[in-house]
């Protein structure tokens, strides 16, 4: 049986497929999983043997995609922008056009979908300008420590994954607001097919961003930082 002690990032590198079980029940197991299941399970209201019985069930071959856990550095690095970089570049477009149209046909009978707009531009504002800074500053220092090579200034990886994750958590904040103002993504009755394929797509993006955070925080960061800290002992 899954121990309550165990911290939520801890399992969810044993089984990826296990986010899912934690999406649905709205446990934090990005930014937020460094914590016991105990823990994450009171700050969600519900139940810890709920929760454990539903990560239980999960079949053993329900994960999909590639042991990210496993791969090295460079391979970890093209995983994520396939992944979810690309996402983004795809998804965050067709997003806002949908947002907005569904703000001005429909935010006369629903005046949170104005708020919606606001939060959404900012927040595609903000992983925009992320994901570029990750790509042109970060991901190529991160190659070049995968090679043993180490940029000239002491404490260069370590200050831009601080300032990155800064950044995860405003990112998290704007999906907490995204969710809070579509009421978990509720289908209104007067919805028509734009509003519902908006929110399916809104639905997706704070999957896919937990996901994508996820990998970063606990598996890709620490590692680099480990790397240059090896690295500045050796000198």
């Amino acid at each position: 049986m899954i121990s309550v002690e165990r911290t939520v990032s801890d399992l969810v590198v044993e089984r990826p497929a296990r986010s899912r079980v934690f999406e649905r029940f709205g446990i934090d197991y990005c930014c937020g999983g460094g914590v016991p299941l105990r823990e994450a399970c009171e700050v969600a209201g519900v139940e810890p043997e709920e929760v454990i019985l539903e990560l239980e069930r999960l079949d053993p071959v329900s994960d999909e995609g590639p042991a990210v856990a496993e791969m090295g550095v460079e391979e970890m690095v093209d995983h994520i922008v396939r992944v979810h970089h690309d996402y983004l570049r795809e998804e965050l477009p067709r997003l806002g056009a949908m947002v907005e149209k569904v703000a001005r046909v429909h935010g006369g009978s629903h005046p949170e979908l104005y708020e919606l707009h606001e939060v959404f531009a900012q927040l595609r504002r903000e992983l925009e300008e992320h994901t570029d800074k990750e790509e042109r500053v970060l991901f190529p220092a991160c190659m070049e420590f995968a090679s043993g090579r180490r940029p000239a200034a002491s404490g260069y990886i370590r200050a831009l994954v601080s300032s990155l994750i800064s950044e995860h958590v405003d990112s998290g904040d704007g999906l907490r607001s995204i969710r809070e103002i579509t009421r978990g993504y509720r289908v209104p009755e007067d919805a028509c097919n734009t509003y519902r394929a908006m929110l399916d797509g809104l639905a997706e993006l704070e999957r896919d961003t937990h996901e994508h955070v996820f990998k970063e925080n606990t598996l890709l960061f620490p590692r680099v930082v480990a790397a240059e800290r090896a690295l500045e002992e050796r000198r």
